[in-house]
Formats: structure tokens, sequence, C-alpha cells
């Protein structure tokens, strides 16, 4: 949980924040700076993509992460401060991650941040990397143009931070976290081998997908719906029925585990199998993969849902928002899932736009900016020559959501003992 230096209960008359934060981002592999306004306004946004090293790599190589951060951030922030047309005197505060993620990747942007911050006096805010995905999913209706119709992003004047279940997916992290509220969260559950992100990555590599426009993971992503296409048009064509295709099935992981943990590496050597053993093709593979992730994603997601009603009954602790956030958000096989899983336990979906999920300066300043309009500045303002970066830093605590054994489960509803 993150410390806050003073009670926002003991300052109810101080003014409310109405200033410009500038977000720098560069935990792994994208440098990237914006610019954004109190109420959620774009101000000004600047990306520099690694996708050519994706190719050259296969993958994401930390020193070559960094030497391309280095040799780019300085235009990124500038260019950010260009389209906002400000300068760097009129922010009201710099912020910028410092963990978790890759150390030598952290430094670059942490240091150009606390360099900018000391030679012009402005405000430091350092930014947990997994809350700045938790809330850009929040961030307001008007620069959220790409929300769905059942997906309502929180407004610049709700005063009450919405109680939610985030579904944290990316390439370094798969998490569920129930989030009471602004800097208080407590995880339930995580994974126990591969992220989801990484498992994308893994297997679009074994199908010699380009990694470029976008990354292993969304190449899967489009051979898989080309795959799925392809064989609804089969089978509306064919005189076959719909039974008479046999689909290649990988079987879902967990499935018994009474807790909400995530593991993706027996469904990675799955398709590592099938795709040595030559008798189905890449798009098949693609599609089957991926049915049984979401799959996987759907029943953790389900009893953390599950988990919460049961142990959270009075109302005002009861969860409203289902957020799912970070770069595999941008699934869009995963985002409708998702969205049905909402429905079924009547909370509200709520996910970023698709260029907000993965690493961005947005989500670095309008989680500084969530934490400005609840927490005096001089509560949240650190001295930058006194901190460093952390590559490890968990994100609130850790609370597992599990079912009790089944004997136990039994006593309790007053059946006999299994025998």
């Amino acid at each position: 949980r993150h410390t806050i230096h003073e009670d926002p209960e003991k300052t109810p008359d101080r003014k409310p924040f109405d200033g410009i934060v500038l977000g720098i981002e560069t935990s792994c592999d994208d440098t990237a700076a914006a610019v954004v306004r109190w109420d959620g306004t774009i101000l000004g946004d600047s990306v520099a993509k690694q996708d050519d090293l994706h190719v050259l790599y296969g993958g994401v190589m930390p020193s070559a992460a960094r030497d391309a951060h280095q040799a780019c951030i300085s235009h990124v922030v500038q260019a950010a401060l260009a389209k906002a047309d400000i300068s760097v005197d009129m922010l009201s505060a710099i912020a910028v991650t410092m963990g978790p993620g890759l150390e030598l990747c952290l430094r670059v942007g942490f240091e150009h941040a606390r360099a900018l911050a000391v030679d012009t006096r402005i405000p430091f805010i350092p930014i947990h990397h997994l809350e700045a995905h938790c809330l850009v999913a929040g961030i307001p209706e008007h620069t959220n143009q790409q929300q769905q119709e059942h997906e309502q992003p929180r407004r610049a004047e709700d005063k009450e931070f919405p109680r939610s279940l985030v579904l944290l997916i990316s390439g370094g992290h798969s998490q569920i976290i129930r989030c009471v509220g602004l800097g208080d969260y407590a995880v339930l559950g995580g994974t126990l081998d591969d992220s989801v992100g990484e498992a994308f990555d893994k297997v679009a590599r074994l199908l010699h997908l380009s990694a470029s426009g976008g990354g292993g993971g969304a190449a899967l992503e489009r051979l898989a719906a080309e795959w799925d296409e392809s064989q609804q048009q089969a089978q509306t064509e064919s005189s076959c029925a719909v039974n008479d295709f046999a689909p290649l099935v990988f079987p879902v992981p967990m499935k018994q585990k009474p807790d909400c943990n995530f593991s993706f590496a027996g469904l990675k050597t799955a398709a590592r199998l099938a795709i040595e053993s030559e008798r189905y093709s890449p798009g098949e593979v693609a599609s089957a993969f991926q049915r049984a992730a979401v799959a996987h994603l759907i029943h953790r997601t389900k009893r953390a849902l599950e988990w919460c009603e049961k142990e959270h009954t009075r109302e005002e602790d009861s969860i409203k928002r289902l957020v799912v956030c970070g770069g595999v958000a941008s699934n869009l096989t995963i985002r409708k899932a998702l969205g049905d899983v909402a429905g079924e336990f009547g909370v509200q979906l709520v996910v970023p736009p698709l260029r907000y999920c993965t690493d961005n300066g947005v989500m670095v300043a309008w989680a500084a900016i969530e934490r400005l309009r609840e927490f005096p500045l001089e509560a949240l303002e650190e001295n930058p020559l006194e901190l460093e970066v952390r590559a490890r830093w968990p994100l609130g605590r850790y609370v597992p959501a599990s079912r009790p054994p089944r004997r136990l489960r039994r006593a309790q509803a007053g059946a006999p003992p299994a025998k």
C-alpha cells in the first residue's frame, strides 16, 4: 500500500487541483511522455516504440531497450510539450514511473524527470507502474472516444473513487486486484509462471509471427481472427454440420484449483507440442491457444467476482466495476468476453482506449492527477534526490481468494462428510 502523509479529511477546505502534469514512462520498451490537464484532457502525447528491436532480438533486450530510451527520451518529452503548446514552467508537477519494471529502462525516464524537476523546482511525484495501468481506465469520458456503450469511465466530477475488481493483464503481469480506494489494493491472485502477455508473445514466436506492428501478441490475435473467420465461412458453405468440424482444443488451465491464480506455462507447452507435431496450421494453433487463454481469464475473473460477493456482503463494500487494463486489454476478443462477464455479474466494464492499454505517458500523468485530486500536493511531493527506482514493487497487500477445502464446505453446508 502506498504511504500517504496526510489524511484528506483533515483539509476539507483546500483548493481543488486544477493544474497540468507531465507524465514520463520508460519501465520497459516504450519511451513515452504526455501532458494532461486536471480534468483528463490530453494536451500532448508522444511515444517512441521499439518494434524493430523486438524483431531483431525476438523480444525485449534490457540493455538495447535502455539505449533506445536514452537516444530518444529528450525528443519524446519535448514533443509532448510542443503538442501541448506549453513550456515546462507552466507545469504543476512532473510524474514518472519509479517501478516496477526493468531497472535499466526505469532509470532513463526517472533520471530525466528528476533532472527536470530539480532544475525547474517543479514538484516531483513518483508513480507505481501497475497503479497507473489500473487508474487510466477511469480517465474521463471526453478523452475516451473508443469506449463502448457498456463501458463507463469515471467522470471528472465524481467524488468517490469506485470500488472495483481489476484484471491487470500485460506482458509482465497477470493479477486480479480488489481496489478498495485510491492507494488501497488487495491482490487476490497472480500468475504462478508466465504472464498472459508473455505467453501470447512466446507462442507467436513459435509460430514465427512478426513482432512488428504491435508485438507478437497482436499478430497472434490477428491470425486467430483470420482462422476463425475462414472456419465460419467454410462451415456456412459446406453441407457438413458444424459438429463435423473438429477444431483443435487446448485444456483450460487450473479449472479445479480453488483460487484466483493464473498459469500459462502448460498452455504454452501444449501449443508448442501442437506446432512441433506439424498436424495443425498456424491459424488453428493460434485460435486454439487464444480460446483457452480467454477461457482461463474468464474462469478466474468469475471466481474472483464470486469471492468478492461472498466475502463482502455489505452494499457499501460491493464491487461496482470490473476494470480490465494492461497491454493485453487491447485484445478485442478478451474485451468482448469480459464485457459478457461484467453483464452477468451486474457490474460495469471499464477499459482504457486501445492506445492507452500499452505503456504510455498519459497513464503516468493521470495517476498523479488522481492523487492530486485526492490529497494535497504537499502530502505527495517527494525529494527526487532521495529516491531510487524500484524494479520490484508490489502493489498493495496479498489476500489469496480461494474457496475452503471441499470437506469444510460440506460441513459448513450441514452435509455429512464425503466418504
